[in-house]
């Protein structure tokens, strides 16, 4: 009988374990379902704001909720913040019967919650079990923060009071269905130009979207005005914007009233600018009266007359030149209006890669433009900085950062240290002690396959210990300084490996090569005419390089299939997007493409693939090739083309998509469905990554990984695990019952 209490106990602990604790004796309430934005109203529980159950350990931690509201929320009176949350304490070994206080007497410690740095409410945390508490936010603590920025509400525990006497283990999970009340009022939005991205972008709880809309005929130029804007949108809105490109026929009343309008092109062909209230107009006369000159481009922002919530931009000119200068203007982020706040005029625009980037040796932390850091949370924290290497350039040997850093000396030296990245890699630790703590340098080496041309990420991870958990972290006893003069020592040499026709570029790199320069100006989008489907798809893969270089200008080429310039030719990478019967220039490429394309029936050979597959005739497949340039070996096109426009957008979503780019490799990738298979038809490379070199008539075996996509979520092993371990916990307990039983049976006679 024994035994069978003791794995009674073992199976309900492990249930336990794997199940949320609740106090006993209470019912948790049901979480509400996610409501849609229009079922918001004023009432904006947390899982709107993005987050999930968040978990308070004590004595003391520390969660901030950050958000901002709609540009059009005029907050009219003080906000209520209901909080749900559960309190979960275990005693410790000090606690006992000797000491005569139940657990369910003892005060367990405080929530504090600061909205924006004021201090709004402190609730004492008096018993276990689920709470509910209604707390008022005085319409002066939301009134700190300017319009644009975010807002911010700390939830601190402190459970130290108990963390020596009592030895509590205290936990507090604040639940997701909490919900912020904010009595409102709807006003038109602001148009200022010098705000952009707001307010088409304003990383709210609502999502950000746009219509791009560019004429039924457009010209190459009004095309890459609009490329530029979609480009510089991805960069101002680190790719949280929704943006999709449509003609103006395409455009409905629905996509009118429901998102925020960017009208690119000239004025005359865009039939929509003429319902829009702007202060210069929508017409080339009405232009010139305001002061522009031939040439010049017009940016304008008026409230949207099919929804004021909304507001429609205006990039336009008087002609071509006009209007992609409007573009690449919209795509710095930084527009100067003139007379009037939503009316800008440009001159001109250079375009050229700032002196400020060129290379260097040394760059201080504040020579890239960072200040000193301070992380203090207990447990993990981190920080990241960026730098750039140009094209033509690598890292030579000697590279090293000299980290230079001051900490408490109250941390557990055991449990704490750093933790330095380059571009996801480690490549150097700190293991903190006392000779450390005071304004230390301390020497990281780089190792040179670390860095790439273009931009890199350096990243601080650090992991924070206190001696002493009952003491207060707000005290000081958890922190490290990160210090502006620390320095990275980047010594550059000419590249020769930089060379596209040695360099073995592969799909899995993408976005390199077309992404090495940091205004994208060596790089040219090519579409067929009369295709918006292709020019779509051409604006979401301008989008994501936008959001990947974040250009200060974007100087993206965009020609049209039948009419690619020679000196473009020789100066560019380029990425065909289209059908691929539509794309006029793919007769000029067919004899390096890794993959044949048969013009009558728009499909790819699948024969480089390992596995050669019959696809059923009509089925919409993407597939991606990527080669070099045979008008300059310098250069690389990669082809983004698809059987059907389905199939297209399946290949473009393949590039953009992070799930699926995961499965992008070689230089050729199918698309079908939600699998993405890929091959490369090189000859295999060196140890070095760059070709070897084949006899002549040689031909190479393709490497075909078959990469399904990623399910994002809970890893698949999780569910059935755990009902094993139970079952066979379950089974175990049967079986120790059954011989119990029979143990207990009295013996037959003879």
């Amino acid at each position: 009988m024994k035994k069978f209490l003791l794995l009674l106990s073992l199976m309900l602990g492990v249930v336990l374990l794997i199940t949320p604790a609740f106090a006993q004796g209470e019912n948790p309430p049901q979480p509400t379902p996610t409501l849609s934005v229009e079922q918001i109203g004023d009432d904006v529980p947390f899982n709107i704001l993005g987050y999930s159950e968040e978990i308070l350990f004590g004595p003391f931690d520390t969660f901030t909720y950050t958000f901002s509201l709609p540009a059009n929320w005029q907050v009219n009176a003080d906000a209520t913040l209901n909080l749900a949350f559960n309190v979960f304490t275990s005693a410790g070994t000090t606690l006992g019967a000797d000491q005569g206080t139940p657990v369910a007497h003892v005060i367990e410690g405080s929530l504090q919650i600061f909205v924006n740095d004021q201090l709004v409410e402190t609730l004492v945390l008096d018993r276990s079990g689920e709470r509910q508490e209604q707390i008022r936010i005085p319409l002066t603590a939301l009134q700190e923060v300017a319009p644009g920025e975010s807002h911010q509400i700390a939830i601190e525990l402190d459970a130290g009071g108990s963390c020596d006497e009592f030895d509590l283990r205290t936990r507090v999970a604040i639940h997701p269905y909490s919900k912020v009340t904010f009595p409102h009022a709807l006003s038109e939005p602001v148009t200022s130009l010098a705000l952009l991205p707001r307010p088409i972008y304003q990383n709210s709880f609502v999502p950000d979207q746009a219509v791009l809309v560019v004429p039924d005929n457009p010209s190459a130029g009004e095309l890459e005005a609009a490329m530029a804007v979609a480009s510089g949108f991805g960069g101002m809105t680190n790719g949280n914007l929704l943006l999709t490109l449509r003609t103006s026929s395409q455009v409905s009343s629905d996509d009118l009233s429901a998102n925020h309008v960017i009208l690119v092109g000239k004025p005359e062909s865009l039939p929509f600018a003429g319902s829009v209230t702007f202060p210069a107009g929508s017409s080339s006369a009405s232009f010139a009266q305001a002061g522009a000159q031939a040439g010049d481009g017009v940016i304008q922002m008026a409230v949207s007359p099919w929804n004021p919530s909304f507001v429609v931009l205006l990039v336009s000119g008087a002609d071509d030149a006009g209007v992609v200068k409007a573009g690449k203007a919209v795509s710095t982020g930084e527009v100067l209006p003139a007379a009037q706040e939503n009316l800008a005029i440009v001159a001109a625009v250079n375009p050229d890669v700032p002196q400020s980037i060129e290379s260097r040796v040394d760059y201080t932390l504040a020579d890239l433009g960072y200040s000193d850091k301070k992380l203090w949370r207990v447990g993990f924290s981190a920080t990241e900085y960026r730098f750039y290497i140009p094209p033509g350039k690598m890292l030579d040997e000697g590279a090293y950062f000299d980290l230079i850093l001051s900490h408490s000396k109250l941390l557990n030296y055991d449990l704490s240290g750093l933790v330095v990245q380059v571009n996801g890699k480690d490549v150097g630790s700190v293991k903190f002690d006392d000779t450390t703590a005071d304004y230390t340098q301390l020497r990281i080496a780089i190792p040179t396959a670390t860095v790439f041309t273009g931009y890199n990420k350096l990243r601080i991870n650090a992991e924070l210990i206190p001696n002493n958990y009952c003491v207060d972290p707000n005290l000081g006893s958890t922190w490290v300084r990160i210090w502006p003069e620390s320095t990275l020592h980047l010594p550059l040499i000419e590249s020769t490996v930089f060379n596209v026709a040695t360099t073995r570029f592969d799909l899995g790199q993408f976005p390199s090569p077309f992404s090495l320069n940091p205004v994208l100006g060596t790089t040219a989008l090519v579409v067929p005419p009369g295709d918006p489907t292709a020019w779509d798809v051409a604006a979401q893969i301008a989008f994501y390089l936008g959001d990947v270089v974040n250009p200060n200008v974007s100087d993206l080429a965009v020609h049209y299939a039948n009419a690619v310039p020679d000196q473009s030719k020789g100066s560019r990478h380029f990425i065909l997007v289209g059908v691929p019967s539509t794309l006029d220039v793919l007769s000029e490429l067919s004899a390096s493409l890794p993959a044949p394309v048969d013009m009558n029936t728009n499909m790819a050979a699948t024969d480089v693939l390992q596995v050669d597959y019959r696809i059923p005739t009509g089925s919409s497949v993407g597939y991606i090739e990527l080669f070099n340039s045979p008008w300059n070996s310098n250069n690389a096109i990669m082809a983004v083309m698809g059987s059907s426009a389905d199939g297209l957008r399946a290949a473009g979503t393949a590039l953009t998509d992070g799930n699926l780019r995961a499965g992008l490799g070689g230089n050729f990738s199918l698309v079908f469905e939600n699998q993405v298979l890929s091959a490369d038809t090189r000859p295999p490379a060196t140890d070095y990554g760059l070709p070897a070199s084949a006899a002549e008539g040689e031909t190479s075996s393709p490497l075909v990984p078959q990469t399904n996509v990623p399910i994002q979520g809970r890893p698949a092993w999780v569910l059935p695990a755990i009902g094993l371990a139970v079952a066979g916990m379950v089974l175990v307990i049967l079986v120790a019952a059954l011989n119990a039983m029979r143990r207990r049976r009295p013996a037959r006679r003879r």
